[in-house]
């Protein structure tokens, strides 16, 4: 009798022990359990999950698998499984049901994130579009009948690519088609790209400036705008707080896009030959004669300005963009090499020596760009964005344009640990300087510094 009082006591103390964080009057009859997801591929996961026990009798527990509320697995005993013929644009939610012949049952959730992955970029009169999932070119327009051999920069937005052709228009495509959804023939844009906000997309083109609707290309509003140089390489649109910036060669504006109005012009003395960038109320710009100016983005009134042409004897042409990252602005030198800018007073913080150096991308703490040179050949390399070091540096063909996504970075058909730039694999094999790529992972786009997107 002893040990029968016992065993009830202890039986008693187990399931208040298992019991004790449920509601009041409700006993569990199943343990909790968890599931995790060991690896996700193109067309196929594996799961595996914990046990849970029968803690009421001593029915088998078996386990049923759900798939976006489809039933696609039962009666399972083990505790793992392999989950196929899944889609790598698609995410899957699902869960794992735990259940006894008696009808009692116990879940745990768990996700499938989506893993697709694709490259556009546009040179000498093609779009091309690679699927960085399987490793293979998913679609390319080859003659986009554009009159004039500039390259603008793709803007992908839920899963539809926007691209400006030059002297034809704005064009949008499928992402994963390629299938072109429309065409608005009624702007010659010059190659400027195109800005996208909210369900809107603004373009420049020679005469005019363009609001178009986003699902058919349907033009909202224009105005009237020429600028005598604007046609010019690299010296993208970008649109910062309500202000829309754009120019040519010495020109640069600012138009208000809820007003209409525009509200301010500043004359540059040396060419712009790269799109401005945007920080805090500031528009930063750089030119060919060594000129960094920040410029108040409501009037174009110049905030501060560095003249490196003075500065340094052997300044280079500012050939790249300006890179903004937190409170730094990184420009670039074609003779003496980076700088890493106070972005509110434009102060050098550190400035390190390259020469040949393109544009730059950020990710995880750390500056990366490729540099070229005679001497050394094409180099991607990565360095401390807060103090200059240098952190890793590779050799590889062709290097223009790097991208930071996903813990990696993409660099001319090259993909490269982000961490300590080893080599991954190759993806495309191209080799322009007129090819600006863009990666789309997991439906979030990523632009190179010449983009307007990044503000």
């Amino acid at each position: 009798m002893r040990l029968l009082a016992l065993a009830f006591l202890f039986l008693l103390f187990s399931c208040k022990q298992s019991n004790k964080d449920l509601l009041p009057g409700f006993i569990r009859t199943m343990s909790p359990f968890e599931v995790t997801v060991a690896e996700r591929s193109a067309t196929r996961a594996i799961i595996k999950w914990t046990s849970s026990e029968n803690l009421r009798n001593a029915d088998v527990v078996r386990y049923k698998i759900m798939l976006n509320d489809q039933l696609i697995k039962n009666d399972a005993l083990r505790y793992t499984d392999t989950l196929r013929q899944l889609k790598p644009d698609v995410t899957y939610n699902g869960k794992v049901i735990a259940y006894t012949q008696s009808g009692d049952t116990t879940s745990a959730p768990f996700t499938l994130e989506r893993i697709d992955s694709y490259s556009i970029y546009s040179a000498s009169y093609e779009l091309h579009c690679v699927d960085l999932t399987y490793g293979r070119a998913a679609w390319a327009d080859m003659n986009y009948n554009s009159e004039f051999n500039f390259t603008a920069i793709p803007v992908v937005v839920n899963d539809t690519v926007y691209m400006d052709l030059p002297g034809v228009g704005v064009a949008a495509y499928s992402l994963k088609s390629g299938e072109k959804l429309w065409l608005a023939k009624t702007l010659k844009s010059a190659g400027k790209g195109v800005i996208y906000r909210d369900q809107t997309l603004y373009t420049i083109g020679p005469n005019a400036i363009f609001a178009l609707n986003s699902s058919n290309g349907a033009t909202k509003w224009q105005y009237p705008y020429t600028n005598p140089d604007y046609f010019t390489f690299h010296t993208n649109t970008l649109l910062a707080e309500n202000i829309l910036i754009t120019g040519g060669v010495y020109t640069l504006t600012g138009f208000n896009i809820d007003t209409k109005k525009m509200e301010w012009t500043y004359k540059s003395k040396s060419a712009m030959c790269v799109g401005p960038a945007s920080y805090k109320g500031l528009v930063i710009i750089t030119t060919l004669d060594g000129m960094v100016e920040a410029l108040d983005i409501k009037t174009g009134a110049i905030v501060w300005k560095r003249d490196f042409s003075r500065e340094y004897s052997n300044f280079g042409a500012n050939w790249v963009s300006p890179l903004i990252v937190n409170d730094y602005v990184y420009v670039y030198s074609g003779n003496t090499g980076y700088y890493a800018l106070n972005a509110k007073t434009g102060a050098t913080v550190w400035n390190l020596e390259e020469y040949g150096a393109h544009s730059a991308t950020y990710g995880d703490g750390l500056i990366y760009y490729s540099y070229s040179n005679a001497a050394v050949g094409n180099h991607v390399t990565a360095v401390n964005a807060l103090t200059g070091k240098r952190v890793w540096d590779r050799k590889y063909i062709g290097a223009e344009y790097p991208i930071f996504a996903d813990g990696k970075v993409y660099a001319c058909g090259h993909v490269l640990d982000a961490k300590t730039g080893d080599f991954i694999k190759i993806i495309y094999d191209v080799y322009t300087f007129d090819a600006l790529p863009i990666i789309i992972n997991k439906g979030v786009a990523y632009y190179p510094a010449e983009s307007g997107m990044n503000n």
